[in-house]
């Protein structure tokens, strides 16, 4: 588990954590449980298809193409035997704020096609 100078700064490097919860001491003791919450799976050294599950409801995988794993997003297509549809859009981990209007259009297209 990284100390908390080492994780404030891997959020830095993320972006999305605004920088007030970084450096406000009390603030960041009341959401680093949960953003430690978030990044736990990441220091589990299991192999997680170890415990693989395979569900029959469709999944629509949408990444950021700056997320270094966004080549493997299809790996998605693993967990299910339902449709499987995938997008990269553009940015980082937190591409969501820059694509709002697409974002819901995919959302609604889900709702649409069913």
């Amino acid at each position: 588990m990284l100390n908390d100078g080492d994780f404030k700064e891997e959020l830095r490097e993320l972006g999305g954590t605004p920088p007030e919860i970084l450096e406000n001491d009390e603030l960041y003791r009341f959401f680093s449980p949960i953003l430690r919450a978030d990044y736990k799976i990441l220091e589990i050294d299991e192999d997680p298809t170890e415990k693989e599950i395979t569900i029959r409801t469709p999944i629509y995988a949408i990444m950021g193409g700056d997320e270094e794993t966004s080549s493997q997003i299809e790996n998605w297509r693993r967990f299910t035997t339902g449709d499987f549809q995938f997008e990269i859009l553009s940015g980082g981990h937190f591409f969501i704020y820059d694509h709002p209007a697409t974002l819901a259009g995919i959302i609604q297209g889900c709702f649409d096609s069913n």
